[in-house]
């Protein structure tokens, strides 16, 4: 009899066990889908002004890299970049930078790579500069975007 019972009690706690897991796996995580999570993120941006204020300090801190101290102009203008970035999820905050250096580059044609990697330099910097955690953020080939 006393078998049984300990059968049966071990019986219960398995059975248990099992559907305990079985619920706990079935969670699922809509952000797997790139494309909804590449809207949410579009929609995320416009409300950020399109990190306007990240692209005009890509765009000068790139075609000015001299090495110089940052001045106050440029340090109100990280800010606000910094404010723009902080108000995007992190999970946004690289296709939004890769957004910013895009439109940072010049319009005119044959945009070097130069441009683009100075460009891309700058706005790897940025999560750093502005204390957000941000995983690196890989910017590719401009043609690509």
């Amino acid at each position: 009899m006393a078998k049984l019972i300990i059968f049966a009690a071990t019986l219960t706690a398995f059975l248990l066990l099992v559907d305990a897991s079985i619920r706990s796996t079935t969670v699922i995580i809509d952000e797997e889908n790139p494309r909804r999570s590449e809207e949410g993120c579009r929609d995320e941006l416009i409300r950020a002004h399109d990190l306007k204020h990240c692209q005009e300090y890509i765009m000068r801190e790139a075609s000015s890299r001299d090495g110089l101290d940052i001045n106050r102009r440029e340090e109100e203008r990280l800010e606000r970049c910094c404010d723009q970035l902080r108000q995007v999820r992190s999970t946004c905050r690289c296709y939004g930078l890769r957004k910013a250096v895009i439109k940072s580059l010049p319009k005119q044609r044959g945009v070097g790579r130069m441009d683009f990697d100075e460009a891309a330099s700058v706005a790897s910097s940025l999560p750093g500069d502005c204390g957000v955690e941000q995983d690196s953020c890989e910017f590719g080939s401009p043609y690509r975007m």
